[in-house]
């Protein structure tokens, strides 16, 4: 009878342990960048209500610099979440 390979166990334990400690790292990144999309888009409906009824020319054409540069992060945000659903499989 061959002796148990205690090396061989704690080997597999740990890469086990760093494998789902990975996991949750991405789990919770990936949750936290829905969490800043979903805040992001609300913001741009927010500031487009607020730019509607504005009545002042040089306050809409600021907001409307802040609604691009907003709608441009939407989007970088939405890249990364592709990026992450690479991993959706492991997760």
């Amino acid at each position: 009878m061959k002796p148990l390979q205690f090396p061989t166990l704690f080997s597999y334990y740990h890469q086990i342990k760093k494998h789902a400690t990975i996991t949750t790292l991405v789990t919770k990144s990936l949750d936290k960048t829905l969490e800043a999309f979903r805040s992001l888009e609300d913001a741009i409906v927010d500031i487009k209500t607020q730019r509607n009824v504005m009545t002042d020319k040089i306050m809409i054409a600021d907001y409307d610099k802040i609604l691009t540069h907003l709608e441009k992060a939407s989007e970088n945000i939405i890249n990364a979440i592709v990026i992450f659903q690479r991993y959706e499989k492991s997760l």
